[in-house]
């Protein structure tokens, strides 16, 4: 996984609409954002991932 394998998946998260055409809401990304970056904190942390990918 890469930087931009990252980038994809959220801009992939911010194009999503359902079947009524609604986008998650930014409350939504915002969780997910702060879920993510805090998974890639511990791994840099604790099992030497080299940086968070997140933050390239």
């Amino acid at each position: 996984m890469e930087a931009k394998d990252v980038m994809a998946w959220q801009n992939e998260l911010m194009a999503y609409r359902d079947e009524k055409g609604k986008p998650y809401s930014a409350d939504y990304l915002r969780t997910i954002h702060a879920q993510l970056t805090a998974i890639f904190n511990h791994a840099v942390n604790f099992y030497n991932l080299p940086y968070n990918l997140e933050r390239v």
